[in-house]
């Protein structure tokens, strides 16, 4: 992509992710203010988001959680991770949080479900990054990826893993994987350079490393983690989902690092707007 970020040092950028290739993900397929796009995505929307909060009852879960990796400069959130993912104008959940992932049994149980991503308190603490609804939840990375493919192929390009260090599908190196196949690392294109390829878990449920180091890289965790009980992580389509490019809105919830369970009106009780 031409537009990737190449600077050096964020204000806050302290962690890990200096190491890491250079770029954060872009806002400029949205228009200001506006939404929904084809996808159900909306930029800075605070009037569409408070809404959809108002309308969205008190019978649904709604996950809050902090977000890392995000920055602030030139008066922009930049985030420099892949989960969630707005590359390419569809937000989807194809990496990262497996175990938050494994909260509701099977990928039915996430459908109409509310994942919200607060900054980290390096940058602009507590405030908003981002607020969806799950639409579409799959069995995993590979059954998101050919959903996207099928459904909308250019965002599948922009999205591909192996070809944006900040995408969030693997590419499959045969058009049809089995089950088996599906949660096998050495079934897919290696991302070599990617963000999820040159960091590392010293161990992961499902995955065996064959390392010289033991160590288990990201993107194998991302299709092969293995939950409590057996049970393996969806991936998402997030529909609608309201993203927020600069501090706009501020939560009094605080989970810090962990992950809060509360409900569409919860939150909407816990907002405030910033005066500016």
């Amino acid at each position: 992509m031409n537009d990737t970020y190449t600077a050096g040092r964020l204000p806050g950028h302290w962690h890990r992710t200096l190491e890491l290739p250079c770029g954060y993900q872009h806002f400029s397929w949205y228009r200001e203010g506006a939404g929904p796009n084809a996808f159900g995505v909306s930029l800075n929307d605070v009037q569409g988001l408070n809404q959809a909060l108002d309308q969205g009852g008190i019978d649904r879960n709604l996950y809050l959680y902090t977000q890392h990796e995000i920055f602030f400069e030139d008066e922009l959130f930049k985030h420099t991770r892949t989960s969630p993912n707005w590359e390419g104008g569809m937000v989807t959940y194809g990496t990262c949080k497996h175990n938050l992932r494994t909260f509701d049994r099977g990928p039915a149980g996430w459908e109409g479900t509310w994942l919200a991503g607060l900054c980290p308190k390096h940058c602009q603490s507590n405030a908003l990054l981002f607020v969806g609804v799950v639409r579409y939840a799959f069995a995993g990375n590979y059954c998101l990826g050919q959903w996207v493919k099928h459904t909308a192929p250019q965002t599948w390009k922009v999205k591909q893993a192996d070809g944006n260090p900040r995408g969030d599908l693997y590419t499959p190196r045969h058009q049809d994987l089995d089950d088996t196949q599906q949660h096998d690392h050495t079934y897919y294109v290696e991302p070599a350079g990617h963000t999820r390829s040159v960091e590392f878990y010293k161990k992961s449920p499902g995955s065996r490393s064959t390392r010289e180091d033991g160590k288990i890289p990201k993107w194998w965790r991302d299709l092969e983690y293995v939950g409590k009980g057996g049970r393996r992580p969806p991936c998402f389509v997030l529909d609608p989902c309201w993203v927020f490019s600069k501090p706009l809105l501020w939560s009094s919830i605080i989970p810090g690092r962990a992950v809060r369970r509360t409900s569409p009106r919860g939150l909407l009780g816990g907002l405030a707007r910033s005066a500016g």
